[in-house]
C-alpha cells in the first residue's frame, strides 16, 4: 500500500483517462459549451467565472435559508460556504489526509488546505482542470496539494493503493449515478479505519414525481446528465448497501434553488437571456421535486465512537464510599410489581413517577426536570465548551430549535413532554407558544408547577398515540382545532415503536401546511425490532429497565418508515456517539454518589453496560426533521 506522504510526495501525473468515463460539462470548457449553445455564439472566457465566480463549478450553502441573522451570500460564497460546511461537518483538520473526488479546478482542495492544514489530493478526469489546478498548487508552496488525472468510477493505482481519512466530493456524483455502487465501493476500499466520506451531490428530488418535460430540456439536457437521477432515499441506500454508515444528511433543495435563480440573475445582467429563462426553470424543476440536492455525511465501517477512548477516572472507579445509596427506578423488579406489563401505559406512567421522584435518578443523574440524554457540541467541533449532561441535554432541545428554525411565530406540540423543561426552553429561546402532551399526571404537574410567567405554554394529560381534544383546540378560538408549525418529540416515540405509524399521522393531521416534524429517538441495531436479528442481553436490560414494550427500529429501518409513510427527510443526523458521551458522565455521577439500583447492582455498572451496546452499534440515537 501506497502510503500518502508517499503519494503527495511524488506529485505523480496520470495518463489520460479512457474517453466516455464520466462528462465534463462542469469544467470551464463544459460550462463554455452550455453557454454558447444558448447564446448562439462563441462565449469570451470570463463568462463562465461571471456567473460561477472564478475557478467554482458547484452550487453554493445559502446560511440566511437555514436561520435569521446572517447574511445573504452571493453564489459564489455561498459555494464556499458550502465547502465550509462539510468540512466542519468532517471534522477536517491539519492532521487530516483528503481525496477529493471530481475536484474539478482545485478550488475546493485548496480552500480545504488553507482552512484546516490539511493535505489535500485532488482527483479530476479533465486535463485542462488539473492544469488549472496544479497551476493554482504552484501558488501556493506552503500548502501540501496534489492533483492527479483519472476517473473516480476506475481509480489510477496511485490514488487507489493509498488511504486518506477523509474523502470529498462536491457536484460530481451526479455525472455517474449508474455507477455509484461501484463508486461507494471504491470509497471504503479507499478510507482508512474510522474514515469519513462528505459530499454533496444532485438528486432527482424525493423521488415521488417523474421529471417533467421542461426538466429534461432545462436541467438534464443542458448539464449533459442522462435521465433519470437517483432520488434522495435511493441514493442513500446505495451508500449503505456499500457498508458505509449514514452519521448525517441534509436536503439542501432550498438552497440549490436559491442557487438557480441566483445564477438566472446573473445571466440576465450579462445578456444571456435564454439561459437566464433556463436557470429559472432549473430553479422551478427543483421546487416541484423533480431534482435536488444533499450534504451527506458518512464513516467507513470500523471506527469507534467519538469518545470511546475517554477515561472517566470516576467512571472507573470501585467507588470508596462509606455508605451506598439505593435508587429506584432502574430495577427489573420494578415489571413485576402489579403496575402493568412491560410497554403498557401503567408501567411507563409508574416508571417515570418513581424515577423521578426524591429517591429516583433521574434528578440526581441527568439534572433537575431532565429526562433525556444530550448533545455535546464539542464532539463535532472540538474547540467548543464540553459540557455535562444536564447542560448536553438542554443543548439537544437548543440544536432541534435550530435545526426547525422555531420562531415567535411558531406553534409547537411536544409529543412526550415529560417535566415541560424542553418547552419551557425553546419558549424562553424563541419566543413560541409550546403545548406538551404527557402520559404520566406527575410529569404534568411539575409542568404546570414549573411554568414561568409570561411565556405562552400549555401542558395536557395524555397519549401520544391519541392525544386529547383540549390540546388541539386553541385556547381562545371557541373550540376550533389547533394546528400547529411544528410538532416535537424527544426521545418518546421509542415506546410506542409498534404505534410509531399511527402517531405519524396524528402528526400530519396536527401540522399546519408548510409544518415540520421535529425529533430525536433512540435506535436498534438491525433486525432487533423486527425479530429477524437477536436482542444482546445488556440492551434487553435496557429495554426492560426503561419499560421499552420492544426493541426500538434501526436507523435504516426509521428512514424507510419515515419514506413508507409519505414523509420527506429534511435532516437526519446519527448522535449514536452523543447518547454515548451522556451515559459515560452519567456513570461517573452515579459512581460518584455510589449509587446502587433495587437489584443490587451498582447504577454506573448499568450505564457503562449501555456504553457497550452503543459502541458495537446494538443501540443509537439521531435527530431527524422531516416534513408530510
Amino acid at each position: 500500500m501506497v502510503s500518502l506522504s508517499v503519494l503527495i510526495s511524488a506529485r505523480v501525473g496520470i495518463g489520460a483517462a479512457s474517453a466516455g468515463a464520466t462528462p465534463d460539462h462542469y469544467t470551464s470548457a463544459g460550462a463554455r459549451r452550455s453557454l454558447e449553445h444558448y447564446t448562439g455564439a462563441k462565449v469570451q472566457a470570463e463568462k463562465p467565472e461571471a456567473l460561477w465566480g472564478l475557478d467554482n463549478i458547484h452550487m453554493g450553502y445559502y446560511p440566511h435559508l437555514s436561520g435569521d441573522g446572517f447574511v445573504r451570500l452571493s453564489f459564489a460564497q455561498a459555494a464556499d460556504a458550502l465547502t465550509q460546511r462539510m468540512v466542519e461537518a468532517a471534522g477536517i483538520n491539519h492532521e487530516s489526509t483528503v481525496l477529493d473526488l471530481g475536484s474539478g479546478r482545485g478550488l475546493a482542495c485548496l480552500q480545504i488546505a488553507q482552512f484546516t492544514g490539511a493535505a489535500c489530493v485532488g482527483l479530476d478526469l479533465t486535463p485542462g482542470n488539473v492544469a488549472r489546478s496544479r497551476e493554482l498548487a504552484s501558488q501556493h508552496p506552503e500548502l501540501n496539494l496534489m492533483f492527479v488525472e483519472g476517473s473516480f468510477t476506475s481509480l489510477p493505482e496511485v490514488i487507489a493503493s493509498a488511504r486518506f481519512t477523509h474523502i470529498f466530493s462536491a457536484a460530481a456524483f451526479v455525472h455517474a449515478h449508474p455507477e455509484l455502487p461501484t463508486i461507494f465501493a471504491n470509497i471504503q476500499r479507499l478510507l482508512a479505519s474510522g474514515g469519513q466520506l462528505v459530499v454533496s451531490d444532485f438528486v432527482a428530488g424525493f423521488g415521488r414525481v417523474e421529471a417533467s418535460a421542461e426538466t429534461r430540456l432545462h436541467w438534464y439536457d443542458r448539464t449533459s446528465v442522462p435521465c433519470c437521477l437517483h432520488s434522495h432515499a435511493q441514493w442513500t441506500e446505495l451508500a449503505e448497501a456499500s457498508g458505509l454508515r449514514l452519521l448525517r444528511y441534509e436536503a439542501l433543495d432550498e438552497h440549490q434553488q436559491h442557487g438557480y435563480l441566483e445564477l438566472a440573475a446573473a445571466a440576465r445582467a450579462h445578456g444571456m437571456f435564454a439561459l437566464a429563462d433556463s436557470y429559472r426553470w432549473s430553479a422551478q424543476s427543483v421546487r416541484a421535486g423533480h431534482v435536488g440536492m444533499n450534504l451527506a455525511l458518512f464513516s467507513a465501517r470500523g471506527g469507534r465512537l467519538a469518545g470511546s477512548q475517554e477515561v472517566n477516572n470516576a467512571a472507573a472507579a470501585s467507588g470508596g464510599a462509606a455508605e451506598s445509596t439505593t435508587v429506584v427506578g432502574l430495577a427489573p423488579e420494578l415489571d413485576t410489581k402489579g403496575v402493568g406489563a412491560i410497554g403498557s401505559a401503567a408501567a411507563a406512567q409508574h416508571y417515570y413517577t418513581v424515577a423521578g421522584g426524591s429517591r429516583g435518578h433521574y434528578n440526581r443523574i441527568l439534572g433537575p426536570d431532565n429526562i433525556h440524554t444530550g448533545y455535546y457540541p464539542h464532539l463535532s467541533s472540538p474547540s467548543l465548551v464540553r459540557l455535562n449532561l444536564p447542560q448536553a441535554a438542554d443543548a439537544l432541545t437548543e440544536r432541534m430549535t435550530r435545526l426547525g428554525r422555531v420562531n415567535s411565530s411558531s406553534r409547537v406540540l411536544d409529543l412526550g413532554s415529560g417535566k415541560g423543561r424542553s418547552c419551557r426552553l425553546l419558549a424562553s429561546l424563541t419566543g413560541a407558544a409550546c403545548v406538551g402532551v404527557d402520559l404520566t399526571p406527575a410529569n404534568v404537574e411539575r409542568s404546570k408547577e414549573a411554568a414561568p410567567p409570561g411565556l405562552r405554554l400549555r401542558y395536557f394529560h395524555g397519549s401520544m398515540t391519541a392525544l386529547p381534544v383540549e390540546a388541539l383546540t386553541e385556547p381562545e378560538g371557541a373550540g376550533e382545532p389547533a394546528l400547529f408549525t411544528h410538532v416535537f418529540a424527544q426521545l418518546s416515540l421509542c415506546y410506542v415503536p409498534k404505534e410509531v405509524a399511527a402517531v405519524l399521522a396524528q402528526a400530519r393531521k396536527v401540522l399546519a401546511p408548510g409544518g415540520l416534524l421535529v425529533f430525536a429517538d433512540h435506535t436498534a441495531g438491525d433486525g432487533q425490532f423486527e425479530g429477524t436479528a437477536a436482542t444482546p442481553p445488556q440492551s434487553a436490560g435496557w429495554y426492560r429497565r426503561l419499560h421499552m414494550g420492544s426493541p426500538p427500529r434501526s436507523h435504516g429501518a426509521w428512514r424507510r418508515l419515515l419514506h413508507e409513510e409519505g414523509f420527506t427527510i429534511r435532516f437526519y443526523e446519527n448522535i449514536d456517539d452523543h447518547m454515548a458521551t451522556s451515559y459515560r458522565d452519567a456513570a461517573a455521577t452515579a459512581s460518584s454518589l455510589d449509587l446502587v439500583s433495587q437489584d443490587g447492582v451498582p447504577v454506573a455498572e448499568q450505564y457503562r453496560e449501555q456504553v457497550w451496546t452503543l459502541e458495537e452499534g446494538h443501540n443509537g440515537m439521531f435527530i431527524a426533521v422531516v416534513s408530510p
